[in-house]
């Protein structure tokens, strides 16, 4: 996360609730949960079309933040990226499996692409906007309060979402960010 700029907007009318833990979420349709990101890609030809002509609508802007998350959270998983963008354009899971082998040497089954299609791709597309909107939350309407990864040398939120809880530290977090903590466990 990069504590100079943030590109998340919030998107639909909305409202910022608070967790029992004081982080913050959106209330409504939120690009931060799942099963929205699921039915926005499984009919994202048809709403993109019905929008195309409407820039000022909030659809609109939802699309073009969707597309920024869809890009930041898939482009580094090429397979994923793939199967999103064919699946999207309605090509089949057999045509998609023929794709992966051909493009990646590698042999998903119909019924695996079906299970990334649904649960893993909405999944880090969701993932990437709660790092988006926590970015632009902490920066834009409550000072958040930052740490650098001892290992990563990352600047992130000092929150649980990035940093494993240590009681005996004076912030209450490990020095390494879980990404690096984990890492170092394998």
């Amino acid at each position: 996360m990069n504590k100079t700029h943030s590109r998340y907007i919030p998107t639909l009318p909305c409202d910022i609730g608070k967790l029992p833990d004081g982080s913050p979420y959106e209330t409504g349709v939120s690009l931060m949960n799942p099963l929205v990101i699921s039915e926005t890609l499984c009919h994202y030809e048809d709403l993109r079309k019905h929008c195309a002509d409407r820039p000022n609508s909030d659809l609109w802007a939802y699309f073009q933040t969707f597309d920024t998350l869809f890009e930041k959270a898939l482009r580094p998983e090429p397979y994923l990226y793939v199967i999103a963008r064919t699946k999207m354009s309605g090509y089949t899971n057999q045509e998609i499996q023929q794709e992966l082998e051909t493009r990646f040497q590698t042999s998903y089954t119909p019924q695996y692409i079906s299970t990334l299609w649904r649960k893993k791709i909405p999944a880090l597309i969701a993932a990437a906007a709660e790092d988006e909107f926590l970015s632009w939350y902490y920066l834009e309407v409550e000072r958040g309060k930052y740490k650098r990864c001892s290992c990563c040398k990352q600047i992130k939120l000092a929150l649980p979402k990035y940093f494993a809880r240590n009681p005996s530290s004076k912030d209450g977090f490990y020095s390494l960010c879980k990404i690096c903590r984990s890492a170092r466990r394998k």
